[in-house]
């Protein structure tokens, strides 16, 4: 049991001298490493903004979707194979004004 409690012991007070990605504990080094982190950051932010703006604005004005009021929608769209189970088969679920103007006929 007291090798246990050792060996834990010795782990304990290894990883707490770990310095993690720093390598070092020296301000100095710290502070540049600090300054290196932050001109990469003004480098690098412009230029993601930059081609994110580009891509967004490529895709909004070059990009067809389709949806033309000249040009019939598709036969799948409004599919059946059979008609539906309830009282009013012509409106769709999700529609009560149809089954209104059904029920009043």
């Amino acid at each position: 049991m007291q090798r246990a409690q050792a060996f834990a012991a010795r782990n304990l007070q290894r990883a707490a001298r770990r310095n993690f990605s720093s390598g070092s504990s020296d301000p100095a080094v710290l502070q540049a490493e600090t300054l290196q982190a932050k001109d990469w950051s003004l480098y690098t932010v412009p230029v993601v903004v930059g081609l994110t703006v580009f891509a967004a604005w490529r895709h909004a004005s070059h990009h067809d979707h389709g949806h033309d009021e000249d040009h019939p929608l598709p036969a799948y769209f409004n599919y059946n194979l059979k008609a539906f189970p309830w009282s009013n088969p012509q409106c769709r679920f999700f529609e009560p004004e149809c089954h209104k103007k059904a029920n009043a006929q």
